[in-house]
C-alpha cells in the first residue's frame, strides 16, 4: 500500500576509521523504492568491506516498516527493525561501538520527489582464458620435480603421464564432449612412490581475476590429497601468495579453502557473509603452513547447503563449478551446481555482485592488502599422496584403523586398486579479468 500523503527518506551514515559511507533509501508517494549511495574514502589504500541489505515495506498510508541488516569487517548486526510513523521528523542513533557508528534519520517530505538512483557500475569482465575439456592439456605444463609438500608421489612429465593414461581425455555421453582426466597410477605396486600428475597453467593471472573451473569429479580415497589452487611466482614461498580454492584429503566429505601469505595479512569477516567456517584469521599462521583457512559446511543440508563440496557425494552429484574471485577488497570462492549457475555466468558475462548464493568463503577486511600479498598467479591442479597434510593426519583421521595400514606410505605403496576414484575430471576452465581489479 503506497504512502499517499508524503515521501519517506532514510539516510544511513557509517564511519569506520577514515571512511564515510552514506546510503540513502527513499519511498515516494507512489510506493516506489529508490536507493542512492555515496562512498568517500580519505585513505584509498585501505578498503572497508561493507554489506548493507535494506528493505522497506509499507504497512499503512501513514507509516513504514524499515528493516535493516548490517555487517562490516568488524561488526555484525543480524537485524534491526524500526516502525516509523509518518511524523515531521525522527532520528534514531542505532549503534555505537569502538570502530563503528551508524545514525539513522527518517523524515517526512511532503510534496517532494526522491531523486532516481545512479547505480554503481558492475566490474566489466573480459574472457582471458577459455580452455575446454577437449584440448585442456594444451594450456598447461607438467611439473615433474620432487613434490614440495613431501608426498609419496612421483610427478610425471606430460608425455609420460599421457603414455600411462594419467593425463587423458574421456568422452562424456551426456554432454557429448571430451573432458580432461588427471589421475593416479592404479595398476602397479609402488614401493618408491606412486605416479601422479601436477599441472601448472601456462598463463599467469593477476588481481581482477575471476576463475571458473567446471569440475565433474574430484579425487577421493585413503592417501589422496587433491588440490586446485593458485600460486604466485618470482619469490620464495609464501611471499607471492597462495590461494587454495579446493583441497581435500582421504575421504573427507568437504573441501577446504585457504590463503597462505607472508606476515602482515589477516582476515576478519563476518561469518554471515559466507557458508564455510573460518578456522584461522592469520594468513601466515604456522609460518604460512596453516594459513587462514575455512572448512566447507558439514551436517544437515539446508536450502543454501544442498550440494556436497568434495568426496563421494560430490562425485555422485556430478561435481560442481568452482569460482574464485580476486579483487582489491578480497578473495571469495563459490561453488555452484552445474544446473544452477547464475544466468550471467552461464552466458559468459559474469557479474558476481548480482549473485544471490553465498560464497563458500570470503577473505576480506582491513588487515590485508590483497594487491601486495598476492602477485601474478599460476593455476595448479595436482594429486599428491600422503605428504605434509594427508600423511600427517593418517591416524587422527581414522585412516589407519579403516585400512589396517600403520602408515599412509605403506597403504599407498601396496594397494593400487584403492585409487580408482583418485582422479580429477574437468569439463572446462575459464578465466575472466576486470582491468579495474574490483
Amino acid at each position: 500500500m503506497a504512502l499517499h500523503s508524503s515521501s519517506l527518506w532514510l539516510d544511513i551514515v557509517f564511519f569506520e576509521d577514515l571512511y564515510r559511507w552514506t546510503i540513502r533509501v527513499g519511498l515516494d508517494s507512489l510506493g516506489h523504492i529508490s536507493l542512492q549511495h555515496k562512498a568517500t574514502f580519505t585513505c584509498l589504500h585501505r578498503l572497508l568491506i561493507l554489506l548493507v541489505r535494506i528493505s522497506i515495506a509499507t504497512h499503512s498510508t501513514n507509516s513504514a516498516r524499515i528493516a535493516i541488516a548490517l555487517s562490516t569487517s568488524n561488526n555484525s548486526i543480524s537485524l534491526v527493525t524500526l516502525n516509523i510513523a509518518n511524523q515531521p521528523r525522527s532520528s534514531v542513533k542505532m549503534l555505537s561501538t569502538k570502530n563503528f557508528v551508524a545514525t539513522l534519520s527518517v523524515a517526512s517530505l511532503a510534496a517532494q520527489s526522491f531523486a532516481a538512483p545512479t547505480p554503481a557500475a558492475a566490474p566489466q569482465y573480459s574472457l582471458v582464458a577459455d580452455v575446454p575439456g577437449d584440448n585442456f592439456f594444451d594450456a598447461w605444463t607438467a611439473y615433474s620435480d620432487d613434490d614440495p609438500t613431501h608426498g609419496f608421489v612421483n610427478y610425471q612429465t606430460m608425455q609420460d603421464a599421457a603414455d600411462q593414461a594419467l593425463a587423458a581425455y574421456t568422452y562424456d555421453p551426456t554432454t557429448q564432449s571430451n573432458h580432461a582426466y588427471i589421475g593416479v597410477d592404479r595398476k602397479n605396486h609402488a614401493p618408491n612412490g606412486r605416479n601422479s600428475v601436477r599441472l601448472i597453467s601456462r598463463q599467469k593471472f593477476d588481481i581482477g581475476t575471476l576463475a571458473v573451473l567446471d569440475m565433474v569429479h574430484a579425487p577421493t580415497g585413503p592417501g589422496t590429497w587433491g588440490a586446485y589452487w593458485f600460486l604466485g611466482s618470482g619469490s620464495q614461498w609464501p611471499h607471492a601468495g597462495e590461494i587454495d580454492v579446493f583441497e581435500q584429503v582421504h575421504d573427507t566429505p568437504h573441501a577446504a579453502t585457504t590463503l597462505h601469505t607472508s606476515p602482515g595479512c589477516s582476515v576478519d569477516n563476518s561469518s554471515s557473509l559466507f557458508q564455510n567456517t573460518l578456522k584461522e584469521t592469520d594468513c601466515n599462521a604456522g609460518e604460512a603452513a596453516m594459513g587462514c583457512s575455512t572448512d566447507a559446511y558439514t551436517g544437515a543440508q539446508t536450502a543454501q547447503r544442498n550440494l556436497a563440496t568434495a568426496g563421494d557425494a560430490f562425485n555422485q552429484q556430478g561435481g560442481g563449478v568452482y569460482v574464485m574471485s580476486w579483487t582489491h577488497s578480497g578473495i571469495s570462492v563459490w561453488m555452484f551446481g552445474r544446473d544452477s549457475l547464475p544466468s550471467d555466468l552461464a552466458a559468459g558475462k559474469p557479474n558476481p555482485s548480482s549473485w544471490t548464493d553465498k560464497p563458500l568463503a570470503v577473505f576480506g577486511g582491513q588487515g590485508c592488502d590483497f594487491n601486495e600479498a598476492f602477485v601474478a598467479q599460476n593455476a595448479i591442479i595436482n594429486i599428491t599422496l600422503c605428504g605434509d597434510w594427508a600423511g600427517k593426519v593418517w591416524e587422527s583421521s581414522g585412516m589407519a584403523e579403516k585400512t589396517g595400514a600403520d602408515t599412509c606410505e605403506d597403504f599407498v605403496a601396496n594397494n593400487p586398486e584403492a585409487f580408482t576414484e583418485a582422479y580429477f575430471q574437468i569439463a572446462s576452465f575459464k578465466v575472466y579479468s576486470s582491468s579495474s581489479g574490483n
